[in-house]
């Protein structure tokens, strides 16, 4: 049976995948939890990302213009909670502090995360616009790594869930 929930779960009600997108700064590495991304298009092939707009991974995306958009497996599900409250600015390694390992991307500065479905290298088409402190983000894609091996997650009314298993 349906059952009423607080307006502020509205974005809940949809699954999504979790995602961690990186950046890289002056050399310096950094890692970020996305609210929310998804592929709009093949051709060109674009994508929408949801982004915090206070903090430093948003701030270098539209400086660098580029970010790599990771699609979480089990193995990042604990860095996603454990990233709450830290900063790029504040950190040496964050990548490091949340037990993740940057691989080198093949077109973009920032690096891919080890373990990840996919990387998505990705450049700043344009920002969409911002509202309650998110930021939705136009990325064209230039490069896309895969591993099946590391079956994806998603979140759906605050619980995570894995899509390892294929239905049709």
């Amino acid at each position: 049976m349906l059952q009423d929930v607080p307006l502020g779960q509205a974005y809940r009600a949809t699954p999504s995948g979790l995602y961690l997108y990186t950046t890289s700064r002056d050399g310096k590495p950094n890692v970020q939890f996305a609210f929310r991304a998804i592929g709009i298009s093949e051709n060109p092939p674009l994508l929408l990302i949801g982004m915090q707009t206070g903090n430093f991974s948003y701030e270098t995306v539209l400086q660098t213009r580029e970010l790599v958009l990771n699609t979480c497996s089990e193995a990042h599900v604990a860095a996603i909670g454990a990233s709450r409250g830290m900063s790029g600015r504040d950190m040496d390694d964050k990548f490091a502090a949340l037990g993740l390992t940057p691989l080198p991307a093949t077109k973009v500065k920032a690096p891919l995360v080890k373990d990840s479905y996919a990387s998505v290298e990705c450049q700043l088409v344009r920002e969409l616009g911002e509202a309650g402190g998110v930021a939705l983000l136009l990325v064209e894609a230039v490069a896309v790594h895969f591993d099946d091996s590391n079956p994806p997650v998603t979140r759906l009314m605050g619980k995570t869930y894995s899509l390892g298993k294929l239905l049709d």
